[in-house]
């Protein structure tokens, strides 16, 4: 089996805006860098992924994706569902009739371990494979199989609605829960378990930086 990944990239400038009370704006910018080549080599070093797509309009994230051999499509609408339906059409035409995943990029423990078990759980061309966020709430990959057809949902709820429309279009769902998926990096509480599975990486590397243990310990006591 050979996929395509869609992944959808912010604007550095504006990514984890929640983490702003422990993170100054460059280091957010920084951080949001480092997981975009955290992602993308973790990706690329599959020999089942054929090709990636990211979507876009951050010219610095497009270069960071060019360089690790990603096809680069200019998000002009901003909204993530539009824009990932726009990567989708992109890739249709691309390639006739493949498997797609789409992932994000703030998964900082994510490897290639946690991609291998992905990959292995689609069953069949009308199968979709819908990960969850740690809260159970929200959507942190979904991997279509070729012949799967649904819109996207991604936001609040994101997990229970796609799980239902997948129900209604007819396909068959996979559900998946894996630590290297689940544990996405939105929130000032969620950097302590992120570090507590991990310290490889660009994006572990800088937020050891930017807090080391004792300093990490400290900030999450007086949140």
């Amino acid at each position: 089996m050979t996929v395509w990944a869609l992944i959808p990239v912010k604007p550095f400038a504006v990514a984890k805006s929640r983490l702003s009370s422990v993170l100054g704006a460059e280091q957010r910018a920084k951080l949001a860098e480092a997981m975009l080549c955290d992602t993308l080599a973790t990706v690329r070093a599959d020999e089942r992924v054929a090709g990636i797509c990211v979507v876009t309009s951050d010219p610095q994230a497009a270069f960071i994706a060019g360089r690790h051999g990603a096809r680069v499509l200019d998000d002009t609408v901003g909204e993530l569902n539009d824009a990932l339906e726009a990567g989708r059409s992109w890739v249709k035409g691309q390639v006739r009739c493949a498997p797609l995943l789409v992932l994000p990029t703030d998964l900082p423990t994510f490897r290639p371990y946690d991609l291998d078990k992905l990959l292995k759980r689609l069953s069949s061309p009308r199968s979709v494979v819908i990960a969850a966020a740690h809260d159970g709430d929200g959507t942190n990959a979904i991997l279509l199989g070729e012949r799967a057809e649904m819109p996207f949902a991604f936001g609040p709820g994101s997990f229970f609605r796609h799980l239902a429309i997948a129900e209604t279009k007819g396909l068959k769902v996979e559900t998946l829960q894996l630590d290297g998926i689940a544990r996405d990096l939105d929130r000032p509480e969620d950097i302590a378990p992120i570090l507590a599975r991990t310290s490889t990486g660009k994006a572990a590397s800088l937020l050891l930086e930017a807090f080391g243990l004792a300093r990490l310990s400290e900030t999450m006591g007086a949140l």
